[in-house]
């Protein structure tokens, strides 16, 4: 038997049947009408007639260029051996021409210096940069330096409302990185597989792209006789300098 179906509008006009069900904004909902009584109750169940659905994802988009991988990593392992440090770059997707484009944007990674030495956090602030004409944002790519690669809870809260493809790469410490892919919608995680979103890539022997790398900015707090003082710099070695414009 099926029960008629209805959305709770502004307009919603109540059916003539025992039984109604009721989509409102906060649920479903089961009506049901007797001589006695008229009750409205929450469903917890399925609804008789319908077939069940679950959450899922399939990808419309063509796994990101081999090329463009191995620049992300060349730029993730340099920033890594000069700073130990996390690195990120942004996704952008143009749809007419299948393509994507991978742009870091300007970021400061944050330290300390403790014996002359800099130690940095894991962790990475970054502004944004406009978005190429004809081009989406589609997502990330982040480093998580000699860690493993893996969704952080901080990673998961800043991507919560960030719909798109999230990529990290880990385990810089070694030959072998670690890698994991997800992709958030409407506020769902779904784990993919790496090999779905990565053309097959090796480990580059070529360094960073300077350009990239200009993009970097290290704030680091440093103890001394009158306690703690941000310092910048645009590499660990140099002088003081602002964080590079986009």
């Amino acid at each position: 038997m099926i029960f008629p179906i209805v959305l709770k509008t502004p307009a919603y006009v109540e059916p003539v049947a025992a039984i109604h069900f009721l989509v409102a904004a906060n649920g479903v909902f089961q009506v049901t009408e007797t001589p006695g009584y008229r009750a409205v109750t929450r469903v917890a169940d399925d609804i008789p007639g319908l077939v069940p659905e679950y959450e899922h994802l399939r990808l419309r988009v063509p796994p990101l260029a081999r090329a463009q991988v191995e620049d992300v990593v060349a730029f993730f392992a340099e920033a890594y051996r000069r700073y130990r440090a996390e690195a990120v770059v942004l996704l952008f997707f143009s749809f007419p021409t299948r393509e994507f484009r991978v742009v870091p944007p300007p970021q400061v990674l944050t330290g300390r210096i403790r014996g002359g030495r800099w130690e940095a956090d894991h962790a990475v602030d970054y502004g944004e940069v406009p978005c190429p004409e004809g081009f989406v944002r589609f997502g990330t790519i982040h480093s998580h330096a000699e860690l493993p690669a893996y969704a952080s809870h901080v990673d998961c809260d800043d991507e919560r409302y960030g719909d798109g493809l999230h990529i990290v790469f880990g385990s810089f410490h070694q030959a072998d990185l670690t890698v994991t892919a997800s992709f958030v919608a409407s506020g769902v995680r779904f784990v993919l597989d790496a090999t779905e979103v990565l053309e097959p890539y090796d480990r580059p022997a070529h360094g960073a792209r300077p350009e990239w790398m200009a993009r970097l900015a290290l704030v680091a707090a440093r103890d001394g006789k009158h306690g703690k003082r941000e310092e910048a710099y645009p590499y660990a070695d140099t002088k003081p300098s602002r964080l590079p414009s986009a």
